[in-house]
């Protein structure tokens, strides 16, 4: 069974599904970007205590930290 990870605690180059958003404003934030629970998005980089640069659908976006903290994933893959 896989443990999941808020989008906060995952690392760079990582591939993850969104399995649960965990707050209303996030939830509605994700949504109006299109990036729904079960979407594949990959983490390119994390800023220690800040934002988490995501690619969904070619496209780059930063979350802060906050959002972050209320997207639980899975990882599906990982390169270091």
């Amino acid at each position: 069974m896989t443990l999941a990870l808020t989008l906060s605690a995952v690392g760079a180059n990582t591939q993850v599904r969104i399995e649960q958003i965990t707050d209303v404003d996030t939830e509605m934030m994700m949504m109006r970007m299109g990036i729904l629970p079960g979407d594949t998005i990959q983490v390119l980089s994390t800023i220690p205590n800040g934002a988490v640069v995501i690619e969904f659908n070619g496209q780059e976006l930063a979350l802060g930290q906050v959002f972050a903290m209320h997207i639980l994933t899975t990882t599906l893959s990982s390169t270091v």
